[in-house]
């Protein structure tokens, strides 16, 4: 499912741009220092040995990363496809992150001042647990898509991104604890401010 809709995305932004020949082929790199995801399930986690609990404390957590890669303009739309890397944390874990991204971006004004359209992406999560508990997460590959916008210069702007992301971690325990759930579920919404810079 998650191919089918990648696929999808990518197919429908090649179709929707311009022959080759009137494109524009530019490099692309993100820089998004403002990343929070906000996971509603995360905040029914606990690890317990029948003494001692451990739970995570609020749903948020935090994801700067980087992407880069090519996009492909015209008079009227962007579409860039994407590659980056990112660190997340919040109160119990941490994770190194690994994206892919495709995002079709419609110039609302003639100069490309502001743009907004779909994104769809996967990333991999490697998580740690970071707690005293004997706890381990396996790691996963979630989908995320939403609303992109971009408000600035052809060559450099301020990005957003408004997505959903669907992740979960398998859980396993061991040294006499036991987990609330067998998955810890990331899934919630995600908001991301950055710049992003065309070459």
């Amino acid at each position: 499912m998650r191919k089918t809709l990648s696929a999808l995305l990518l197919v429908i932004g090649l179709l929707a741009l311009p022959p080759a020949a009137a494109a524009e082929v530019d490099f692309v790199m993100e820089i998004n220092p403002l990343s929070y995801m906000i996971s509603p399930d995360v905040d029914n986690f606990n690890v317990t040995d029948g003494i001692l609990l451990e739970e995570i404390e609020g749903v948020g957590s935090l994801y700067p990363n980087l992407k880069a890669g090519v996009g492909f303009e015209s008079e009227t739309m962007i579409f860039d496809i994407l590659g980056g890397v990112g660190y997340l944390w919040n109160d119990a874990f941490t994770a190194t992150a690994f994206s892919a991204d495709l995002v079709l971006r419609l110039k609302v004004d003639q100069r490309g001042i502001f743009t907004v359209g779909p994104h769809l992406g996967m990333i991999y999560f490697d998580p740690t647990y970071d707690g005293t508990a004997q706890v381990s997460l396996g790691s996963d590959t979630g989908l995320v898509g939403g609303v992109a916008f971009t408000v600035g210069s052809p060559r450099v702007a301020f990005t957003a991104l408004l997505d959903y992301l669907s992740a979960k971690f398998d859980v396993s325990t061991g040294g006499g604890w036991t987990a609330s759930q067998s998955q810890l579920d990331l899934s919630g919404f995600q908001v991301v401010l950055g710049v992003q810079f065309r070459f």
